[in-house]
Formats: structure tokens, C-alpha cells, sequence
């Protein structure tokens, strides 16, 4: 790689908001961007379990260089020294020289794991709170009372024909005023809400009267005369009538729902910064898999020229060796391009337009034209497909790999169906085979990244396919599955929305 193109990759990683490390296979670490070096410090040449740990030797479980025994990528979660949790990602790598690396990515989510326990917290209590309410609903007044009061939650009643509005004592401590302190009105209800909602709240009521509803439910903020303290109430009404179809009586609820519009900001906030996190990380996978791209093609040049000029010159073991180097080469480029093809699913995705279904499998059938004629496969379709809105690159990619898989894991004349059926307001498409089948105790498993029912050696490719297949479905708001059985062939099913 040019000096100015590593530099550019350096800097580029000096800026993502996760960690980025490359580890050798004795344990030390040669890069380590900011972000690792500002939660972790330096490593002074210290291996990682010497300065991160405080260790003599490394430790006995080490999540990370396990993938220098299998090969594969590994994910999995960490809580570093810092005592914060990390989504670590894991990748066997081999630089331009040759030497076997691990390249680690580090996302921090320990908000979102704080967040998540928060929630979960907040669902326990609210659920509690409940069942303790309903208990003591079939108890006295008292308890119905106490209840109301540890659930946040006050009744009122407005009695049209006599103008009088009763507040239960909730409703006063809601308002931040003590129960009874002055008679109930409508006048000294709006004066609590908060000014901005005015409008709102008496708009729902008097649009229910004048729609003819018999309910109406609002959300809106109120100022306790106590505090001065904003809080979000949830607000319900049912209204009685009597037989000429007037309004009566109108009773309803106010419930103090502050900690769960507090609950639901923050988790939009962290969904937020997760889908910043994710978009910067697909947009490194991109950079770094094109970035490799190049020193790859150097070595393949060099190995070929090797082997032209000094085949059969060394021991049948060299021979051997340039051969594994030429096909490592092979396979990384391939795993270069499906993770630059899996990272532009979502980044470098078409604007939707409206397109033919049966024209997407047109043209992935023409591009496996070579490898449908050299294994005599039968593809059937049972009708024209339905059109569709979405991108007609991603759908035609969705056929290519649906159909190829098929075609690949067949061990006779391999028999394919396509089929479309609208059910509600979405299409379901499918892919049957004659293949050999898959475990219905993985099925839910294949559409992960990297993950491999069989070795390379049994059926080439990356593990990719169905992940891409998974995340272009996605995009399209659809959903993607596999009925299975080993040795009965297999049938995928894919979901995209149907035109209105």
C-alpha cells in the first residue's frame, strides 16, 4: 500500500468512535487507534495481557486469538478495565508482507446496556405497580386510594348537569397540590397544564363532544404548583350519555407517565448514536476491504510470477506452498468483495422504483448462465412475478445468491422453483431445491455473518451469501426464512411489501 494511501486508512482510523487494534500472534499489539489508546493507555512494547491486565502470561480463556485457530471471524462482548462493555469484532488478517495478524474492533455500548437494564428495571416496576393496584382495587377506599397513589394514577369525574368536577387526592398530588386544597374546576385543571398544551387539551375534549366519540386519550405536559416542575400525563376520558344522545357525564384518568417519556428520549437518543455507530462501521468495512484490495493484488502478481518462473526448480514442497498462498490469495479476495458488497447493501443502496419481479430473475439467471449449463440445472418459475418497489441491483443480487446456493449444495441435477403468492399487504416469495437440506436447529443461524454449515473444501464461498440476502430483504422491509430438512432439499422464503 502507498504511503499516502496507508496514512489516509491511519487517519481514518484515528477518527471512528470505536477501537481499532491489530494483534500478533505473540500477543502484542503494533497498532491502536485514539480511541483504544485514550480508554487503555500506551503499550510501551508490553504484550496486551502484561499491560492491559497486569499478567505474567496470557489469559486462560482469550475470546480474541481464537480466530487464529479457526480462521474465521468471532463476535463477542467484553467488559475491559475500564469496567465498560464492549462489542468486540474479531478477524483473522494478513498484511502486506504476509504476516498472520488480528484485526479487533471495539464498539463502547455500555449506554445501551445501562439503558436496556434501566428499561427493563422501569417494565418490572411499572408491572408491579399494576398488579398491586388491581389487588387493592377490590379492597376499601383507603386501599384503592394508597394504590392510586403509588401508580401515579387519578381519577376525575365531570358532572355536566350539576358543573361540578371531582378529583380524586391523586390527581391533587399529580398537580402538586395537596388533596382538597381548593374545589375542583375546569378553570383550575388548565391553569396546572402547561401553557404550550392548552390548545391541545381542551381541542380533544371538545372535538370528542363535537365528533359525537364517546372517549378521547391525549398526552400533555402539567406545571406542579409545588415545584414548578414539568411532568407528561397521560390523560383518558369516557363520556355518558343519556337517551337523546347528550353528554351528561364525563369521567376519566391522569396518570404521571414522566419516567417513561424520560425512559423512551433516552432510548431514541441511544438508538440513535447505535445507528451512527453501525452506519461508521459499515462505512470502515467499506474503506478497509477496498484499502486491502490493492496489496492483495500485488501479492497474487508476485506468487503467479513465482510460480511461472520457478515452477519445478525447488522441491515438490515449494510447489505445494506457492499453490496454498495462490489460493489463500483466492479466497481473500472473495471475502474482500462479499464484505464490500454486505457493507453496501444499506450505504450505496438505489432510490426504489417500481420493478418486475420476474425481470430481477432474468437477469441473475443470466448471470449464472455459465454455471446453470455446466451443472444441467432445471429452473422453473410458476408465473410472471408480481412488481415490487425496491432496487432492482439488490433484488437481482437477492435471486443470484437465493438461486447459486440452490445450485451448490445439490448433489444431483439440480431441480429449482420460483414462486410468488400475495398474502395481505405483502408479497411472499420462495426458492425450493432438491439440495441436500439443512438442520432445522440452525435454520435461524445461516443468515449470519460469516457462518458455515460446511468447510470449504465440501462447498466453496465465504459464508456471506445469505447474510447479504438478509440485510437487502431488510432494507426492503421484509423478512427472510428457510423450511428444511436434511437430505429433502430446502425452500427459501423472502417477504417484500406490496405495492399500494
Amino acid at each position: 500500500m502507498a504511503k499516502t494511501e496507508r496514512q489516509r486508512l491511519y487517519d481514518v482510523l484515528e477518527t471512528l468512535p470505536v477501537y481499532v487494534v491489530l494483534l500478533t500472534p505473540d500477543y502484542h499489539v503494533p497498532f491502536a487507534n485514539r480511541f483504544f489508546r485514550e480508554r487503555f493507555g500506551e503499550s510501551h512494547g508490553k504484550r496486551c495481557f502484561e499491560y492491559l491486565f497486569h499478567r505474567d502470561e496470557p489469559c486462560e480463556i482469550c475470546e480474541t486469538y481464537s480466530v487464529l485457530k479457526t480462521g474465521q471471524p468471532h463476535r463477542w462482548e467484553w467488559t475491559g478495565p475500564d469496567g465498560r462493555n464492549y462489542d468486540i469484532y474479531d478477524f483473522p488478517f494478513i498484511d502486506a508482507d504476509g504476516a498472520t495478524l488480528i484485526l479487533e474492533m471495539g464498539i463502547d455500548i455500555t449506554e445501551r446496556k445501562q439503558a436496556e437494564k434501566a428499561l427493563r428495571e422501569l417494565n418490572e416496576t411499572l408491572e408491579q405497580r399494576i398488579a398491586e393496584r388491581t389487588a387493592e382495587l377490590a379492597a376499601s377506599e383507603t386501599r384503592l386510594s394508597r394504590a392510586q397513589e403509588i401508580a401515579h394514577l387519578g381519577s376525575w369525574e365531570l358532572d355536566l348537569v350539576k358543573n361540578e368536577l371531582m378529583w380524586s387526592d391523586e390527581v391533587y398530588r399529580i398537580f402538586g397540590l395537596q388533596p382538597q386544597e381548593f374545589s375542583a374546576t375546569y378553570e383550575a385543571f388548565l391553569e396546572r397544564v402547561y401553557p404550550e398544551d392548552h390548545a391541545a387539551v381542551d381541542a380533544a375534549y371538545s372535538d370528542s363532544v363535537r365528533e359525537g366519540k364517546d372517549s378521547y386519550e391525549i398526552e400533555h405536559r402539567v406545571v406542579r404548583k409545588d415545584t414548578g416542575e414539568v411532568r407528561w400525563v397521560l390523560e383518558k376520558s369516557q363520556h355518558v350519555r343519556d337517551a337523546t344522545g347528550s353528554i351528561i357525564c364525563s369521567r376519566g384518568m391522569v396518570q404521571d407517565i414522566t419516567a417513561r417519556k424520560q425512559a423512551e428520549k433516552e432510548l431514541l437518543k441511544l438508538t440513535e448514536e447505535l445507528k451512527r455507530s453501525n452506519s461508521d462501521l459499515e462505512q470502515f468495512a467499506y474503506i478497509a476491504s477496498h484499502d486491502l484490495q490493492s496489496p492483495l493484488r500485488n501479492v497474487e502478481g508476485f506468487v503467479q510470477l513465482l510460480a511461472r518462473r520457478y515452477k519445478g526448480k525447488f522441491d515438490g514442497k515449494a510447489d505445494e506452498f506457492i499453490q496454498y498462498i495462490s489460493t489463500g490469495v483466492k479466497d481473500m479476495q472473495m471475502l474482500i468483495l462479499d464484505i464490500l458488497e454486505y457493507s453496501k447493501v444499506g450505504s450505496d443502496g438505489k432510490t426504489f422504483t417500481t420493478i418486475d419481479g420476474s425481470s430481477c430473475v432474468t437477469k441473475a439467471l443470466s448471470n449464472l448462465k455459465d454455471t446453470i449449463t455446466e451443472k444441467h440445472a432445471e429452473i422453473t418459475c410458476h408465473e410472471k412475478l408480481p412488481q415490487v418497489h425496491g432496487d432492482f441491483a439488490q433484488l437481482t443480487s437477492l435471486f443470484q445468491n437465493l438461486l447459486g446456493n440452490a445450485i451448490k449444495f445439490c448433489t444431483e441435477k439440480p431441480i429449482i422453483h420460483i414462486a410468488a403468492k400475495k398474502e395481505g399487504p405483502e408479497y411472499i416469495f420462495s426458492v425450493r431445491d432438491n439440495g441436500i437440506g439443512i438442520n432445522p436447529e440452525v435454520s435461524d443461524k445461516i443468515f449470519a455473518v460469516f457462518h458455515r454449515l460446511h468447510t470449504k473444501t465440501e462447498y466453496p464461498g465465504t459464508g456471506i451469501g445469505l447474510a447479504i440476502c438478509k440485510k437487502i430483504v431488510e432494507r426492503h422491509g421484509g423478512r427472510i426464512w428457510v423450511k428444511s430438512e436434511p437430505g429433502k432439499g430446502s425452500t427459501f422464503f423472502f417477504s417484500l411489501p406490496a405495492e399500494e
